[in-house]
């Protein structure tokens, strides 16, 4: 292989050609990798680790400062004003829920495989190269392009501190542009600190969550002086469907658990830390949002609530205009940790798949010295500066729900598929169809609960498909055994079918609700990804991957690491038997 160079795969056109025809014909796509596959991806990209720095509560920390940006000030507000109502304390708690769903399913995940690449690696070793292409790319929308729309609003919000205007003082006007230069420094700033390492990163971002906190606890404290028990009447003005429709909207709030999974190759202990950060910042999450709930409703009539800024027009009309300005401090520390997760994250993201050559595999590049993905975060923070330089991007926000909806629904659909059937079933030589046909029932019962609550609504037709939901999940429980649990030490989902089939279903009934013309940026954006993945990305991951075939010992070492394939081998003595002479006798 002297002929290639970090930039590719491909001595000639003619190798390439080759590896093209070859790829798309050999099912390649469809064929699941191993956790040895992928550690050899990693000896050949240089052998570097990422160091193992983050603790539990670091994690928790992470998590907290990605999920409780800005938004917790907007977003309760908002649902209270147009949606719930006072129930909207109701929708946070229904939100919270969901989102412990697929929490959950990222737990056992992340602790089973513990590699960097959340729902991209996930989904590459259950499914294949494919699905996990197109989870990786779309996982790029809401770790990078919606957190660069994030870092734009930093100026309005400093504006509102110094008593400014932030078109006026804090922009640039040009030729029909409105450059925000504070946003793109802020930017390459939040990228340098990533470049430096984990450790410090992890340190900034607690010190700046704990301080966002500290203003969530003095607003809740400070605005429930103010709180008057009328306020709460009338509790649900827009009904059941007020409250589901508050609780879809709040749920994006949530949304940060595949950020945290890419924390896995740099966490101390992932086995115990990944759960306690996954779940642990959930709560902590999960408590602010129920309490800024209740104190925003309790101050004023949800009538009177101000959409875009709700506490501080809440805090006006109470007769404590003062605390505006700590609401705006606090909203300025949210902005500078969600981005600042969510660049980790991202930039992982892109590290896993140049070491898998589906892109260069020079972003696969560890720093020796700092022990981060050195070239995919100066890439990806550049390339973000620029946008936040010149592009609101608002109009992706839809999108970004959309890929981090289809991430959760892949992650519980992938959590079934390994739990009945996965590597134990192939190896047992279980029929697939079974776990096939019922999970695509159940799939078909989510797509039915959500086309039928956009259209019509009527609890009847609700009722409907969500009986055949239960029936197809009892049904998975009753007549696909499970072939696969999780190793010793791991977490174990509980409840197995049935979180992650609702999970599934709950992710799928969300996807409805997102608008026509963000499916159709978001159709345009998958179609561009699986032509680059046809014309360069299948070929040179191919190309890589045979070029380097395992030894007849790693593959008994891939086999015999897996103790549902020993149950195999002791049922099934010729099964493996051949590979382990063959290893005996090295």
């Amino acid at each position: 292989m002297s002929g290639r160079t970090s930039w590719g795969e491909f001595e000639d056109s003619g190798s390439y050609f080759r590896s093209l025809k070859k790829s798309i014909f050999s099912g390649y796509s469809f064929t699941p990798k191993s956790i040895k596959e992928e550690d050899r991806d990693r000896v050949e990209g240089g052998g570097r680790n990422f160091k193992r720095t983050l603790t539990s509560l670091q994690l928790v920390c992470l998590g907290i400062g990605n999920i409780v940006g800005a938004g917790i000030f907007v977003t309760t507000g908002r649902v209270a004003h147009s949606q719930a109502g006072p129930a909207v304390i109701i929708s946070s708690a229904i939100a919270a829920v969901s989102a412990l769903l697929s929490a959950l399913c990222y737990a056992e995940f992340a602790t089973e495989v513990p590699i960097t690449g959340g729902a991209f690696s996930y989904t590459t070793l259950t499914f294949g190269p494919l699905v996990g292409w197109i989870v990786g790319t779309n996982l790029v929308i809401p770790h990078i392009v919606g957190n660069a729309g994030v870092l734009r609003n930093f100026s309005a919000y400093l504006s509102q501190l110094l008593d400014v205007d932030s078109k006026t003082d804090l922009q640039v006007h040009t030729s029909g542009l409105d450059l925000d230069f504070l946003a793109f420094g802020l930017s390459l700033g939040l990228t340098l600190l990533l470049i430096l390492g984990t450790h410090e990163t992890s340190l900034f971002n607690l010190v700046v969550t704990v301080g966002h906190v500290i203003v969530i606890l003095f607003v809740i404290v400070a605005g429930l002086t103010q709180a008057k028990t009328q306020n709460l009447q009338p509790f649900a003005p827009f009904g059941a469907r007020g409250i589901f429709d508050g609780a879809t909207a709040a749920f994006f709030a949530y949304i940060g658990a595949d950020a945290l999974a890419n924390t896995a190759e740099e966490v101390v202990n992932p086995k115990k830390d990944l759960p306690i950060g996954l779940l642990g910042s959930l709560g902590v999450v999960t408590t602010l949002y129920m309490l800024m709930s209740a104190t925003i409703v309790l101050m004023v009539p949800y009538t009177d609530i101000s959409p875009k800024a709700a506490f501080a027009a809440a805090f006006q009309s109470t007769g404590l205009p003062w605390a505006r300005f700590i609401v705006a401090a606090g909203a300025l520390a949210g902005i500078l940790t969600g981005p600042l997760v969510g660049f980790y994250a991202g930039a992982r993201i892109i590290c896993i798949l140049g070491r898998q050559h589906l892109i260069p595999p020079v972003f696969a590049s560890i720093s020796p010295r700092f022990g981060t993905p050195i070239v995919a975060t100066a890439v990806q923070g550049i390339a973000v500066s620029f946008i936040t330089l010149f592009t609101p991007f608002e109009y992706l926000s839809d999108m970004t729900s959309i890929s981090s909806l289809l991430s959760f629904f892949v992650v519980a659909l992938g959590l079934l598929w390994r739990r009945h059937y996965g590597v134990g079933g192939r190896a047992k030589g279980v029929n697939p169809w079974r776990p096939a046909l019922l999970l695509s029932w159940l799939v078909a019962s989510g797509v039915g609960l959500s086309v039928w609550y956009q259209s019509s609504g009527e609890w009847a037709g609700l009722a409907a498909f969500g009986a055949s939901a239960v029936a197809a999940t009892a049904s998975l429980h009753a007549f696909a055994a499970q072939t696969h649990r999780p190793g010793p030490g791991s977490f174990a989902v509980p409840l197995m079918p049935w979180v992650p089939a609702a999970s599934l279903v709950l992710n799928t009934f969300l996807l409805g609700s997102v608008s026509a013309a963000a499916w159709a940026r978001f159709g345009v954006w998958v179609a561009g990804t699986l032509a680059v993945y046809l014309l360069y990305s299948l070929p040179a991951s191919y190309a890589h991957h045979t070029s380097r075939l395992p030894t007849i010992e790693e593959d008994a070492e891939d086999f015999l690491a897996d103790d549902d394939v020993v149950a195999a081998q002791q049922t099934s003595p010729d099964l493996l038997q051949p590979l382990i002479n063959e290893s005996s006798k090295s």
